[in-house]
């Protein structure tokens, strides 16, 4: 990977302690069930046991997360910047979810509020003025996962503290971060009554990422240049590359960047990206040809791809598209496909036994003088290659395809000035085992 200017700085973590705790070995996390005796844990070093009941409890958590915005004058205002959302070990919700934007209460005895720093200006503690805040008033004993989800290019500080029955903050964690708008922080909380301190956090991190790479050399040329941009659009939606048929740049993934690679060419990498469905075009610039790479990885960094195309075809203006699903379960599979099928509706678009990067739509209007046209086609795994059929204005022109089950193939279409249609078909196995066909019908223009 490059080294990139321009992204969000993601500082580091530091968690300071304050409760008593003289060794830097991890602590030992004990927990029990419901209604379970508490074990009498034999200690670890650094660990400090109970004796006898705490006459401190119960405790009350908290955690709160101060903004400090990247421009100096703007001031913080509780509630905005960063969101928060804390998951317990059943499930249960309580503040914002990061997709959905809906607000959750599902654990008991609990509350989500904007908050204000009390001692800003405390020796030791975050500096943030406003923020959010998460208040436990009868924590269960277990794990619990907080989101830091941001709402605005800023730094954060974030603060967990148990609270013992007269009030009096009794153990503190404190770090730093920095988040942008749709960026999630993850960090794992344990509470358990039976370490010393009772509350232990940690930062989740994940190594996933989703790299592709476009390269390019221009018609007549020997030397590597811009062909065409690139534009990903996310499974909410999100965007991030530049279209140049509408001249806009779009920077909307949070974690991403797209620009200069280091080894020519362009590069868009995003970090932790969401899993779903995503949508790739490459948009031409000039006449050329281009050679394109997705690089996915799961959440241990291990690749899952990739896929390669080489010397595609490109003009200006022209488009195309592909589609994959992404997920950053370990050992999650990785297939793209072609972002568009024959594009009449009808039950046979559903099975992706053929799906095409280009073209892109059912007719296409080409320039005078176009003598063939780059049909790139993706075979779908489940397809039978000996059933499939292409018919160019009423010729057989079968031979010109090599269907492979999973693979893809640049078909170069030969035109006659007018219309052209094109008809392909072929035959595979539904999820159910049944057999069923795919028809496929495209107009091409020549004018």
């Amino acid at each position: 990977m490059s080294c990139r200017a321009g992204r969000p700085i993601r500082v580091a973590v530091a968690v300071f302690a304050l409760a008593a705790v003289t060794s830097s070995t991890a602590a030992q996390v004990i927990l029990r069930r419901p209604g379970q005796p508490k074990p009498a844990p034999s200690p670890s070093p650094g660990q400090v046991p109970r004796q006898g009941p705490d006459p401190d409890a119960p405790y009350t958590l908290t955690v709160r997360v101060y903004v400090t915005p990247f421009e100096a004058k703007r001031l913080p205002v509780p509630g905005q910047g960063v969101h928060l959302l804390l998951v317990d070990d059943q499930g249960r919700r309580l503040g914002r979810d990061p997709v959905t934007d809906a607000l959750y209460a599902e654990i008991p005895d609990a509350r989500y509020e904007p908050v204000i720093n009390p001692h800003p200006t405390a020796p030791v503690g975050p500096r943030g003025l406003a923020g959010n805040g998460i208040t436990l008033r009868t924590p269960a004993e277990g794990r619990y996962e907080i989101q830091v989800i941001g709402a605005d290019q800023t730094g954060y500080e974030y603060v967990v503290q148990a609270w013992d029955r007269t009030g009096r903050p009794r153990w503190t964690d404190f770090g730093r971060g920095a988040t942008e708008p749709g960026a999630v922080d993850r960090y794992e909380l344990t509470y358990s009554l039976s370490l010393t301190p009772p509350i232990w956090l940690t930062e989740k991190k994940e190594d996933s990422f989703l790299a592709v790479f476009l390269h390019g050399i221009r018609q007549g040329g020997s030397e590597p240049e811009d062909v065409g941009e690139l534009v990903l659009t996310d499974p909410r939606g999100r965007r991030l590359g530049v279209s140049p048929l509408t001249r806009t740049t779009y920077k909307e993934i949070p974690k991403a960047y797209y620009g200069a690679a280091s080894n020519e060419g362009s590069e868009l990498d995003v970090r932790e990206p969401a899993d779903g469905a995503y949508r790739l075009e490459v948009i031409g610039t000039s006449v050329g040809r281009y050679d394109l790479e997705i690089h996915p990885s799961d959440k241990t960094g291990r690749a899952l791809g990739p896929l390669q195309l080489a010397e595609m075809p490109t003009l200006p203006g022209a488009v195309h598209r592909y589609a994959f699903r992404y997920s950053s379960a370990p050992g999650a599979g990785f297939r793209v496909s072609g972002g568009f099928s024959d594009g009449d509706g009808g039950p046979d678009e559903r099975n992706g036994f053929l799906t095409y990067a280009n073209p892109t739509a059912a007719e296409t209007r080409l320039s005078g003088g176009q003598t063939t046209f780059p049909l790139l086609i993706f075979y779908g795994p489940p397809i039978l290659p000996e059933t499939l059929r292409a018919v160019l204005n009423g010729a057989d022109l079968t031979k010109l395809f090599a269907p492979a089950p999973g693979g893809h193939q640049l078909v170069p279409l030969p035109l006659r000035p007018g219309e052209n249609t094109l008809t392909l078909s072929v035959r595979g196995r539904t999820a159910n085992g049944q057999t069923a066909s795919d028809t496929d019908r495209f107009t091409f223009i020549v004018r």
